[in-house]
C-alpha cells in the first residue's frame, strides 16, 4: 500500500510521476492514433494547440521526475549536507542538458537553410498531368513538392495538407495567411515555418516549376522613389532596383502573354528579414505602362500612337509591384511606405503557377483586395489584343 502513500514527499512525487507517466503515454498514444488512422476535420489550429500542451505536460514530467529523485535522495541518507548537495547537482545537470538541447533546437529553428534545385522541371502542364494520376503535390516558390506521404505526419494534421494539394502553399508557409477559422470572432493567427520545415520540403521536392532554366532569380534591390505609381493613400505601385543595377534574366517590365499571369515573387525587408510576403506581377500598374494604356482606351483613335517601348519584355533591373499599406507593425506591407530609402529588401521571383488560364473552358478566380490585380493584368492583356496591339502569338505564348 506504499504506493498510496502521500505523507512523505518521496512517496508524494512517486505517485505523482507515476500518474503523469499515464497521462503522456495515454495521450501520445491517442494523438499518435489519431493522426496515422484518424477521420477528424482538425484544423491546423487545434492540432498545434495539442502539440503544445503535450510539450509543456512531457516537460513538466521531467522537473517532477527530478523533484522524486532529490527527495528520494534526500529521504534515504538524510538532510545531510553532501546529500543535498547531490540531489541539487542532479537536478541543476539536468537543467543545463535541457537547456543546450532548447539552445540548439531554437538555433537550428531559426536559421534558413537554402532550399534544394532539382535537376528534373516541370511545366504547369505536367504540374496538372502527375495530379489527374493521383499523386498529392503542392507547390512551394519554385519547387515541386510530393506529400503522398508526408500528409499523415504533418505536424499541423492532415487537414492543411489535404486541403492544399494541387495549390500554392507558400503563403502558409511563411506565415501570410492562416486556412481556417478567419470569420471565427477569435480568428487563427496564421504560422510562420521553422528551417526544420525547410529542410523537410527539400527531402519531399522532386522537380522545380517552370521559370526557364536557370530557375527563379533571387536578388538586393531598393526602392527608386522617383517611379511610385500611388493609387490611393494606402495602395501605391513600386518600383524595386536591383542593388548593383545590373539586369536579371527573370525581371521583366513587361511578360508577355498568358503564361506569367500572377505568378508571384517573394520579398522581405532586410530590416525585418523573418517576414517574407508574396506579391503578384502586374504589369498594368507600372506607371508608364498604366498611363499608355489608360490614354489609348479612353482615345482608341489614338491607338496608332501608342508607345510600344512599354512592351519591351528585355531583361531588366526593376521590378514593379503594387502594395497595400496594412499598418501592422510586424508585417511587411507598411515598409516600402516608411519613405527610407536605404533600406535594402531581398527578392525572388517568379514563381508558382500563377493564374495559368487556358484558351477554351471556364476558369474560376476568387480574389479580394490587392489581389484584383490578377483581373487587371488580365483585362490589360485582352485590351492590348483588342486594340491590335498583340499579335495572336504574343497574347498566347506567354515565353519569356
Amino acid at each position: 500500500m506504499y504506493f498510496m502513500h502521500w505523507y512523505k514527499y518521496s512517496a508524494m512525487f512517486e505517485n505523482i510521476a507515476t500518474f503523469w507517466t499515464f497521462g503522456i503515454f495515454i495521450s501520445g498514444s491517442i494523438a499518435w492514433f489519431y493522426r496515422r488512422f484518424g477521420k477528424y476535420e482538425w484544423g491546423t489550429t487545434r492540432v498545434l494547440q495539442l502539440g503544445k500542451f503535450h510539450k509543456y505536460f512531457s516537460l513538466i514530467f521531467c522537473f517532477f521526475s527530478q523533484g522524486l529523485i532529490m527527495f528520494a535522495i534526500i529521504d534515504n541518507f538524510g538532510f545531510l549536507p553532501q546529500w543535498i548537495f547531490v540531489s541539487i547537482f542532479q537536478f541543476v545537470c539536468l537543467a543545463a542538458i535541457i537547456g543546450v538541447l532548447e539552445y540548439r533546437f531554437q538555433r537550428i529553428w531559426w536559421e534558413e537553410v537554402p532550399f534544394v534545385q532539382p535537376a528534373v522541371v516541370y511545366t504547369v502542364h505536367e504540374f496538372e498531368d502527375q495530379l489527374k494520376k493521383g499523386m498529392k503535390l503542392m507547390i512551394l516558390d519554385d519547387l515541386v513538392l510530393d506529400v503522398s506521404e508526408f500528409y499523415k505526419v504533418h505536424p499541423g494534421g492532415k487537414f492543411v495538407i489535404e486541403h492544399c494539394v494541387g495549390t500554392d502553399i507558400a503563403k502558409f508557409f511563411y506565415g501570410g495567411y492562416s486556412l481556417e477559422d478567419n470569420m471565427k470572432p477569435k480568428p487563427a493567427y496564421p504560422f510562420r515555418h521553422s528551417n526544420y520545415a525547410r529542410m523537410i520540403a527539400n527531402d519531399l521536392a522532386i522537380a522545380r516549376l517552370d521559370c526557364r532554366k536557370e530557375g527563379a532569380e533571387q536578388s538586393m534591390v531598393r526602392l527608386r522613389w522617383d517611379k511610385d505609381n500611388i493609387v490611393n493613400k494606402l495602395t501605391r505601385s513600386f518600383f524595386f532596383e536591383t542593388c548593383d543595377k545590373k539586369p536579371r534574366h527573370n525581371y521583366k517590365a513587361y511578360y508577355p502573354g498568358m503564361k506569367y499571369l500572377t505568378r508571384h515573387f517573394w520579398i522581405r525587408s532586410m530590416n525585418n528579414s523573418k517576414v517574407t510576403r508574396h506579391y503578384t506581377t502586374c504589369n498594368a500598374m507600372a506607371t508608364n505602362f498604366y498611363n499608355e494604356l489608360v490614354r489609348v482606351l479612353r482615345e482608341p483613335e489614338q491607338v496608332d500612337t501608342f508607345n510600344k517601348d512599354v512592351l519591351n519584355s528585355a531583361e531588366s533591373n526593376t521590378m514593379t509591384f503594387t502594395i497595400k499599406n496594412y499598418k501592422k507593425d510586424g508585417g511587411f506591407s507598411w515598409r516600402p511606405f516608411d519613405n527610407d530609402q536605404r533600406t535594402e529588401y531581398e527578392m525572388k521571383g517568379p514563381m508558382g503557377k500563377g493564374l495559368a488560364p487556358e484558351k477554351e473552358g471556364i476558369h474560376l478566380a476568387f480574389c479580394a483586395g490587392t489581389g484584383a490585380l490578377c483581373f487587371v493584368d488580365m483585362m490589360a492583356h485582352i485590351a492590348l489584343a483588342e486594340l491590335g496591339l498583340l499579335t495572336a502569338e504574343d497574347f498566347e505564348a506567354g515565353s519569356i
